[in-house]
């Protein structure tokens, strides 16, 4: 199992919401962070995609070392 890969897909505008959905706090930290512990503890093989608010959403992200981060600019 810590082989299978698994993509975030997270790189929607959250334009209803009016502010990015990934940082929401959730649990003590951020709805993102959230997903991408959970992840890494099923998967040694972690993807994030990130497109609208790419900077403010990748700076958010606290364990950057682990996991691969890509950036979709083709978002919408």
């Amino acid at each position: 199992m810590e082989k299978t890969p698994i993509i975030i897909l997270a790189a929607g505008e959250s334009k209803r919401l009016g502010f990015s959905k990934q940082l929401l706090h959730f649990q003590g930290d951020t709805l993102l962070n959230n997903s991408i512990k959970l992840a890494c503890s099923i998967s040694k093989n972690v993807t994030v995609i990130l497109g609208a608010n790419f900077n403010e959403i990748s700076k958010s992200i606290t364990n950057k070392q682990t996991i691969n981060i890509l950036k979709n600019e083709n978002w919408k």
